[in-house]
């Protein structure tokens, strides 16, 4: 578990206090608190998925910058990132891992979620907004080279 988790759990209750979302949970610190916790668990079930199923495939989770290409390419390249990961062997894949954390634990969540937002369509929503957030520090990590963990750079 690194910082990035506690800040990502801290602004998903924090979107989710805004929107009131789920509204069973109610306002204030109680509501705040019940969301945070709901995030990070969130978060730790899709890590240990994650790194289940990236072992037994053999799948490499780190980022590949292309820093040399041209914004276009680079751009591209943190999207086709969400989707497609190395194997040990470097080989270029689905990223089955990657994908099947997001959505399994995405729908483990709906297991202590209120029945507003515990729904099979809830929990595909949330790993539609999982693969975003994953694009979104793909993006960080390709155009801020300070934003990638020193534990996933890969060395040439």
């Amino acid at each position: 578990m690194c910082s990035s988790d506690l800040v990502g759990s801290a602004i998903g209750a924090a979107i989710g206090q805004g929107a009131g979302s789920p509204y069973e949970w109610g306002g204030g610190v109680e509501g705040f608190a019940k969301r945070y916790a709901s995030g990070f668990a969130g978060n730790i079930s899709r890590q240990t998925f994650a790194f289940v199923l990236e072992s037994a495939l053999r799948e490499d989770p780190r980022y590949f910058p292309s820093e040399d290409a041209p914004s276009k390419v680079r751009f591209l390249n943190a999207l086709k990132q969400v989707v497609v990961c190395k194997t040990d062997a470097g080989h270029s894949v689905f990223a089955y891992a990657r994908v099947v954390s997001t959505f399994g634990s995405a729908q483990l969540v709906n297991t202590w979620q209120p029945n507003s937002t515990g729904s099979v369509g809830d929990g595909l929503l949330r790993g539609v907004y999982g693969l975003g957030a994953d694009f979104a520090y793909n993006l960080a990590q390709e155009f801020f080279h300070f934003t990638r963990p020193r534990s996933l750079r890969h060395r040439h």
